[in-house]
C-alpha cells in the first residue's frame, strides 16, 4: 500500500508549489468503439497484492487499441481485476475507477471488502487506468527519482510514443478502455454501477459522455472537473480548505479560547518559529515539515483535530511543550519497524508493479487537459497565494506545466455528460483535494431526475470513509449503499446531520498520551515523558492513502 509513514519530503513540493487548443479530429461514436472490439475477454485467477485482504480475484489483461480512431493501429494492455460477489443467483457489475491522474486501481484492493459488503451480488471490476500500473505503464527518465527533471522526461516519452501517441493516453480514451470492456463483459440486463472517486470522477463523467445509455447508476465521490482540478492551483486550495478548518476552530468553546478569534494568524506565527528553528520541540524537523505536515493532517478526518494544539504548543514550547513535540515527531516521522502483512494469496512481487502510480501519466492529463483556460499566469498565482497561511507561493509547478508537451483538447473537455443516467454526488465541505466549491459548480449540471448532490459537513476528500456519524457510521458510505440498491428511490439524507462534530480536547485523553506522553491535548499537568515510538495502524492507514502517490493527486 506504499509508504506508512508521513514521507514528508513528497508532499513539501506540492504545498510550496491549460493552453491546449480545440482538437478537429472527428468524434468516435459510442457504437464505434462498441463495434471495434468484441472478442470474449479471459479472466484467470490472480493474487491480491502484500498487505491486502486474502480474496479471490481474477485478472484480464485485455489488448485495446491505443488509438480509438484507429483500432487496427498500435495496440496496449489494459488490466481489469475482477472479484466475484458471493450471493447466488443473479449478479451485478460495480466498476470502482481510482483518482489521479495517474492512480492505477491497486488503492481499491484494500477496500474491496467495504464495497463487497455493500451488496454480495456485486462482482467488483477494478481496472488500471491506462498508462498506470499493469496497463502499459507511462514512465520515463527524469521523474523516477530526484531531483525531478521534466524535460528529459519529455524527451524520452516523446521518443518512445511519438506526441500522437503520447497523446492517446488521456481520459477519453480511459473513458473508452472502461465502455467496451463493461459491453464485453456484462450480460443481457445486468446492472452496471460505476463509483468514481476524486480524478475517477472526472473519468466517469467522460465516461458518461461518451457511454451516455450504458450504466445503471453513477457515483461521483469528491468531484472534480476540468478548470476546477487544476495542478497549478492546487497549493491554494489545499490552503483555502485548512483554512477553513482554522476558522471552524475558533469557533469551538475549546479551540477558540487557546488560540483566540484568529487561528489562522497565530497559525502563522507558529510556522514562523518552525522556519526559525526556534523551538527545540522541532530539532531536526523543517518548516517546510511542519507545513505539509499540519496540511496532511488537516485532510484527515481523525486526525486534524491535532493541527490547532500542535500550533498551540510551538507557540509557547515550554519544557513540556518541547517533550510533547519531540513524542509527536518521533510517531510521525518514524517508519514503522514491524514487517507488512503479506496475503497469503499474493501473486509474485513481479505482477504487482511495487510502484503503479505513474506520474508521467498525471502530468500528461493534467497539465493537457484539466487546467483552468487560459492557465493562471504566475503572477496572478502569486497574488493569489499572497494570504496564504499553510502553502507557499512556488513556480516549479509553472515551470513543468510550460515543458510539458501537452495534446488538444477534445471534444468532450470542459462539457458534461446529457444523459438520464441517475447520478450521485457526493462532496465534503473539508474536502481539500476537490474542494466544496468544486461540487457545487459541478452539481448544477446534474439536474435530471435521480441526480442528487449531497453535501457532507465536515467530511474529508473520499467520503465512504470521511464521513463518520455520531451512531459509529459513514455517511457516504451509507447514502451509496441506499443509492446502488435503488438508483430511482429518493435518498435518506439524514445522517448528514449526524456526521461528528470536532472534538478539540474533552473525549481526546488517550490520543493525547499516545501521541504527547501527556493527557491533555493542550496542556501539560504533568511533565510529558519521552516515548519510544510506537506504531499506530490506523493511522498508517490514512497515511498510505495520502501518501501511496505522489502529491498533489485529486
Amino acid at each position: 500500500m506504499g509508504r506508512p509513514y508521513l514521507c514528508l519530503a513528497a508532499l513539501v513540493p506540492c504545498l510550496v508549489a491549460a493552453c491546449a487548443t480545440e482538437s478537429d479530429a472527428p468524434a468516435i461514436s459510442e457504437d464505434a468503439v462498441l463495434a471495434a472490439e468484441s472478442a470474449p475477454i479471459v479472466f484467470e485467477p490472480c493474487g491480491m497484492p502484500p498487505g491486502a485482504p486474502p480474496l479471490a480475484a481474477e485478472c484480464a489483461n485485455i489488448d485495446v487499441p491505443l488509438d480509438w480512431s484507429s483500432p487496427g493501429g498500435r495496440r496496449i494492455n489494459f488490466f481489469v481485476k475482477r472479484i466475484r460477489g458471493s450471493a447466488p443467483g443473479p449478479h451485478k457489475q460495480l466498476w470502482l475507477l481510482q483518482g489521479g491522474p495517474g492512480g492505477s486501481g491497486q488503492a481499491f484492493d484494500f477496500d474491496a471488502p467495504l464495497f463487497a459488503g455493500i451488496d454480495p451480488s456485486f462482482d467488483l471490476y477494478i481496472p488500471d487506468h491506462r498508462g498506470t500500473g499493469r496497463s502499459s505503464l507511462l514512465r520515463c527518465a527524469g521523474l523516477s527519482s530526484p531531483p525531478i527533471d521534466v524535460n528529459a522526461c519529455r524527451d524520452d516519452l516523446l521518443r518512445t510514443w511519438g506526441s500522437d501517441g503520447l497523446a492517446a493516453f488521456s481520459t477519453t480514451s480511459a473513458a473508452r478502455d472502461v465502455g467496451s470492456v463493461i459491453a464485453r463483459t456484462r450480460e443481457p440486463g445486468q446492472e452496471v454501477h460505476v463509483y468514481g472517486v476524486s480524478y475517477g470522477t472526472y473519468l466517469a463523467q467522460r465516461y458518461l459522455q461518451v457511454f451516455p445509455r450504458q450504466p445503471t447508476s453513477v457515483t461521483l465521490d469528491g468531484v472534480c472537473q476540468a478548470g476546477l482540478c487544476s495542478l497549478l492551483k492546487y497549493a491554494y486550495w489545499t490552503d483555502h480548505v485548512a483554512q477553513q478548518f482554522m476558522r471552524e476552530c475558533a469557533a469551538d468553546e475549546v479551540c477558540g479560547a487557546k488560540l483566540g478569534p484568529d487561528p489562522n494568524a497565530r497559525m502563522k506565527e507558529a510556522l514562523a518559529i518552525a522556519d526559525a528553528g526556534t523551538c527545540a520541540g522541532l530539532a531536526g524537523v523543517t518548516g517546510n515539515q511542519v507545513r505539509a505536515l499540519m496540511v496532511t493532517f488537516s485532510r484527515m478526518f481523525g486526525y486534524r483535530t491535532f493541527v490547532p494544539p500542535l500550533a498551540y504548543r510551538i507557540l509557547r514550547c515550554d519544557a513540556g511543550d518541547v517533550v510533547a513535540l519531540q513524542n509527536f515527531a518521533a510517531i510521525v516521522l518514524t517508519p514503522p519497524t514491524a514487517p507488512p502483512m503479506t496475503s497469503p494469496t499474493a501473486p509474485p512481487a513481479s505482477t504487482e508493479p511495487p510502484r503503479p502510480f505513474s506520474q508521467a501519466l498525471s502530468y500528461n492529463i493534467a497539465f493537457s487537459e484539466m487546467m483552468e483556460t487560459p492557465a493562471i499566469t504566475r503572477p496572478e498565482l502569486e497574488a493569489l497565494m499572497s494570504e496564504s497561511v499553510f502553502a507557499q507561493y512556488s513556480p516549479a509547478m509553472h515551470d513543468m506545466f510550460d515543458a510539458w508537451p501537452k495534446y488538444d483538447h477534445d471534444e468532450y473537455v470542459g462539457r458534461y455528460p446529457t444523459t438520464d443516467v441517475p447520478v450521485l454526488l457526493l462532496n465534503g465541505t473539508l474536502d481539500a483535494a476537490t474542494p466544496i466549491e468544486f461540487a457545487e459548480e459541478v452539481a448544477a449540471h446534474y439536474t435530471r431526475p435521480h441526480q442528487t448532490f449531497v453535501s457532507l459537513p465536515r467530511a474529508v476528500h473520499g467520503t465512504l470513509r470521511g464521513s463518520p456519524t455520531t451512531d459509529g457510521k459513514q455517511c457516504g458510505l451509507e447514502l451509496f449503499r441506499q443509492f446502488v440498491t435503488a438508483p430511482t428511490r429518493p435518498l435518506d439524507t439524514s445522517c448528514a446531520s449526524r456526521i461528528v462534530p470536532h472534538d478539540f480536547g474533552s473525549n481526546m485523553a488517550d490520543a493525547a498520551e499516545r501521541w504527547f506522553g501527556t493527557r491533555d491535548l493542550w496542556e501539560n499537568p504533568v511533565t510529558p515523558q519521552r516515548k519510544t515510538p510506537a506504531r499506530d495502524p490506523e493511522l498508517e492507514a490514512e497515511l498510505a492513502r495520502i501518501n501511496d502517490e505522489p502529491a498533489p493527486f485529486f
